[in-house]
């Protein structure tokens, strides 16, 4: 009895490693890049879709821009609804698991430009996007919990920024070079949130 267990102790301990490791292979796309399925669920599904500019304040002590790891440090415009064939085009571009590249390493630092806000009843899903980076980053309650890189689709991301902020001088300047095949179907502009006017250009560069 006791050669038995002492067999069979091992084997569950390489049961459960193998399943571990099965686990840790399932999640390299959907929690790599969105920290849970739910998330990700949420961005597919989401009834509203809400734009915000973002911006980078300097640092008190002079030492540059505020950390961009903290999304408390951004300054946050206000909020734009997304028209639902804007958000359905953004939806595929970002949910398609081929725009991150496992292998890529880069060392520029992020200065987030745009956040999108996915929300249904339950939560708010937010993704951020660094256009010179090509990074997106998801957060939620204002923790990072994934991210992707997305230089395969920045062009035409962009393009739909454009239309999500027509009067935004900056945003209207990314990506002045992309091609007319790269260039998403059209879509009618989105419109500011209520009575809110559309948010006034950033001092800081979108990135």
């Amino acid at each position: 009895m006791k050669i038995q267990f002492l067999v069979l102790v091992p084997m569950l301990m390489i049961g459960a490693a193998f399943i571990g490791f099965a686990n840790e292979k399932s999640k390299t796309v959907v929690e790599k890049t969105f920290g849970s399925a739910e998330n990700k669920k949420r961005i597919e599904s989401a009834p509203r879709v809400l734009a915000y500019r973002l911006s980078l304040p300097q640092d008190p002590s002079g030492k540059g821009l505020l950390d961009f790891r903290e999304t408390k440090n951004y300054k946050v415009g206000p909020s734009v609804l997304v028209d639902p064939k804007i958000s359905s085009q953004i939806r595929k571009l970002i949910l398609d698991d081929s725009i991150d590249d496992p292998t890529s390493s880069k060392g520029c630092i992020p200065n987030f430009g745009v956040r999108l806000s996915f929300v249904d009843q339950q939560k708010t899903c937010d993704v951020y996007f660094c256009f010179e980076c090509s990074i997106l980053m998801v957060a939620e309650k204002e923790k990072w919990v994934g991210g992707s890189d997305f230089d395969s689709v920045n062009g035409s991301l962009a393009i739909l920024m454009k239309k999500i902020f027509p009067k935004d001088a900056q945003i209207q300047a990314l990506n002045k070079k992309l091609s007319s095949a790269e260039q998403p179907a059209t879509a009618p502009e989105s419109k500011p949130q209520g009575d809110e006017k559309p948010e006034p250009e950033s001092e800081v560069r979108p990135q």
